[in-house]
């Protein structure tokens, strides 16, 4: 959906590089969406919005989605306030963050908790608590298998990989409260401020922006 942006709407819409790949070598996708949106010379501030740290949280990148869309909708005078918004600033998207561990959580086999309210129960409390700090269809965290595998990830499925809390991963106030330094954990902060190429990826874009504010987007997940 982000690259028919940029081929639908030129001048508009541009892809952001991002040379970082995740933790498996995949491309992590960014567009900027402005008025004249090749200009470099204007000195417009930018907003910079992003989402799914938690691979689970879907809705997080459904929502910047559907903001990029309603922002293309609304530009060239079909609604005043989104034009005039992108006329004084750039909105920089990157909807999903932890990129591998989404493809994971989207692809695994879930069950019907209101068909088999016991067997859904268990699957929910062991995939989504339990079992790794969250796996199959509730995994939370990156594919970095961390541990005595974590030089030989290849033999190690993403499914069970205990993985890092990339929303907890960042140099600001890292290790603080709400953050673990226990591998099982959901909210395990990994080795060192900037440990994992996804968060890092982050940094790289932000880096690179004249950004005033940066969001980025979560959901509760934890059914």
């Amino acid at each position: 959906e982000l690259k028919e942006l940029v081929e639908k709407h030129p001048g508009l819409v541009r892809k952001v590089a991002i040379r970082t790949r995740t933790f498996q070598g995949r491309e992590l996708q960014a567009i900027e969406i402005a008025q004249d949106v090749e200009r470099v010379d204007d000195g417009r501030p930018t907003f910079f919005l992003n989402g799914l740290h938690h691979a689970r949280e879907w809705p997080a990148a459904e929502g910047i989605m559907e903001f990029a869309h309603d922002l293309v909708a609304g530009s060239g005078g079909r609604d005043a306030r989104v034009t005039n918004l992108l006329r004084d600033v750039r909105v920089v998207l990157m909807p999903i963050t932890n990129a591998d561990g989404f493809i994971v959580s989207r692809g695994a086999p879930d069950f019907d908790p209101d068909a088999a309210t016991d067997v859904g129960f268990l699957y929910q409390t062991l995939t989504g608590v339990v079992l790794l700090g969250g796996s199959l269809s509730y995994k939370r965290k990156n594919c970095n298998p961390v541990g005595i595998v974590a030089d030989f990830p290849e033999l190690l499925p993403c499914e069970f990989a205990l993985g890092v809390d990339l929303n907890r991963n960042y140099a600001e106030s890292w290790g603080g409260p709400g953050a673990s330094s226990n591998p099982n954990d959901q909210s395990f902060r990994g080795s060192g401020p900037f440990s994992e190429p996804e968060s890092r990826a982050v940094r790289e874009i932000f880096s690179r922006l004249n950004a005033t504010s940066m969001i980025t987007t979560h959901n509760v997940a934890a059914l």
